[in-house]
């Protein structure tokens, strides 16, 4: 009944980044917030601080954490208008997710009990490479989107489509 808690307060995030996201048609942002808010509270269980404040930093970490799955989902599926691309990106994203529960459970060993320093670093290392690759993807997009402006190309094989940064 302990661990609840923190992912109460993830999906309360996750519905708040969907709805705002949704609603500005832009999840960079979130995904970069989120992403800060889960290394500060992986950072906070990493360092020797009082056990409240590792508490605060479990939240942290997941309310962080949790939210950016599905909004890394979204991302992909509102920049791909075919929906043969679509299921294969999801169903790549969704591999690369069970990739990360094998990492997991070779990075989090019972040997680095009860600090789990290099499971805790590897995470934090994993959270920075998902803002790396929305930063760039967003560039990305933000470069194709003026270039279709600039010289009315068609993206994605259909004129008028934009990517969503």
């Amino acid at each position: 009944m302990l661990t609840a808690p923190p992912y109460i307060l993830a999906v309360i995030i996750s519905l708040a980044t969907s709805f705002w996201s949704d609603r500005i048609q832009h999840r960079t942002t979130f995904i970069l917030f989120n992403s800060i808010i889960a290394i500060t509270g992986l950072a906070l269980v990493a360092i020797p601080v009082p056990l409240a404040v590792k508490v605060l930093g479990v939240f942290l970490a997941v309310a962080g954490a949790n939210p950016n799955q599905p909004a890394a989902l979204a991302f992909a599926q509102n920049n791909i208008v075919s929906t043969s691309k679509r299921s294969v990106v999801t169903a790549v994203q969704v591999a690369f997710g069970a990739v990360g529960g094998i990492v997991a459970s070779t990075v989090y060993s019972q040997d680095d009990a009860p600090e789990y320093l290099v499971g805790l670093m590897v995470t934090i290392g994993f959270e920075c490479l998902a803002v790396g690759i929305a930063v760039g993807m967003a560039f990305w997009f933000s470069r194709r989107n003026k270039e279709a402006d600039k010289d009315d190309i068609e993206l994605e094989g259909h004129y008028g489509f934009r990517y969503t940064t």
